[in-house]
């Protein structure tokens, strides 16, 4: 997908563009009951890609690798057009490179955007969508890619991918759909680079310090099926990093949530259900895939405070942290119990 071996001179040399065209074919993974009877169906996809390749020094001593960032358009057929239609995505993307010179290179890709449905749950013109309410939705997806270098220009590859589609928990029903897919593809490289020699300095040269602390309030809001009305969800995230390796750092959480989605839910309880609550608490365990100024986080959580009823008594959080500088970076959240979508929060943030 991306580069190759030739001496330009000047620093357009370091941002090679590529272009790249790719069909998926995959099956739709029947998470709930509620979607199991539209489940079988095998979903295909074409992609076109815009990325480029950063070759500089900086980039590679990261990761003993090259970043590509860039964006998908893509066009998915879900196979079941009365229900579940078709989607139209903009996807931006981070993919560190490895295996620089060689003419076999893996990658790794890690995409969150946007998406857009043409066929929402509708209570009368189509009940039986419990996978997305909205026309507008996000995506996010992940692949391991295989790339054989043709010449120096064209590149063909082979991708295992995982994506996942979700309002983020903002309208019910909201079940999200979750597509594994086969891809193959063929990059052109407008301007192949030239890849030097790197001196690889120490991870403690790199991090002199390597604990994080980052403090960041979110928010959001949501309703529920038959509810126009959208209730705040907000609250407080504390995290402690610790760097393992160039890209790699474990961390713990703990993640306080206030819901007055919940609240109204309790507050029209018929039952009188006195011993409720709208407030949560959780500890959470996870990694981070540090790539430059993004940060990729996956946590899994155990509720330490809960009194209200929910699926499970663990969750999951998926994010995103954009670095804006030394201290402070934007981000976005999606809490998930298993393949079920809680809520997709938006934070701005204060790293120590």
């Amino acid at each position: 997908m991306f580069i190759c071996v030739r001496k330009t001179t000047g620093q357009t040399e370091n941002r090679p563009f590529i272009f790249g065209i790719k069909t998926n074919y995959g099956f739709i993974i029947p998470h709930s009951e509620n979607i199991k009877s539209i489940s079988d169906a095998n979903p295909w996809s074409v992609e076109l890609d815009f990325s480029l390749l950063n070759t500089k020094d900086e980039a590679y001593q990261l990761c003993f690798c090259y970043p590509k960032v860039g964006f998908t358009l893509s066009y998915i057929n879900f196979n079941n057009p009365d229900i579940i239609g078709h989607g139209y995505t903009f996807l931006p993307f981070i993919e560190p490179v490895f295996g620089d010179q060689k003419k076999v290179r893996f990658s790794l890709r890690g995409s969150a955007g946007f998406i857009f449905l043409d066929q929402p749950y509708h209570e009368t013109n189509n009940p039986q969508n419990f996978f997305y309410s909205t026309h507008l939705s996000f995506i996010l997806a992940m692949n391991f890619r295989l790339n054989y270098f043709i010449n120096d220009h064209i590149s063909i590859n082979a991708s295992a991918n995982y994506n996942h589609t979700s309002n983020g928990g903002l309208k019910e029903p909201n079940k999200g759909i979750n597509f594994p897919t086969a891809s193959v593809g063929l990059d052109y490289n407008f301007r192949p680079a030239e890849f030097k020699t790197k001196e690889k300095v120490t991870l403690n040269d790199l991090y002199p310090n390597r604990n994080r602390i980052y403090i960041a309030p979110f928010y959001t809001a949501k309703n529920t099926v038959g509810d126009k009305k959208r209730y705040p969800i907000y609250g407080l995230y504390l995290t402690y990093s610790y760097i393992i390796a160039r890209i790699s750092a474990i961390n713990a959480n703990i993640d306080l949530v206030v819901d007055h989605l919940v609240k109204n839910r309790i507050d029209s309880d018929s039952t009188g259900n006195s011993g409720t609550d709208h407030k949560t608490a959780g500890l959470m365990l996870g990694h981070d895939l540090l790539m430059g100024k993004f940060i990729f986080s996956v946590d899994i959580g155990i509720y330490l405070y809960k009194k209200h009823e929910t699926k499970d008594n663990y969750y999951q959080r998926y994010g995103v942290k954009y670095l804006l500088n030394d201290h402070f970076f934007i981000g976005a959240n999606l809490k998930a119990h298993r393949h079920v979508a809680d809520f997709l929060d938006f934070r701005i943030g204060y790293k120590f």
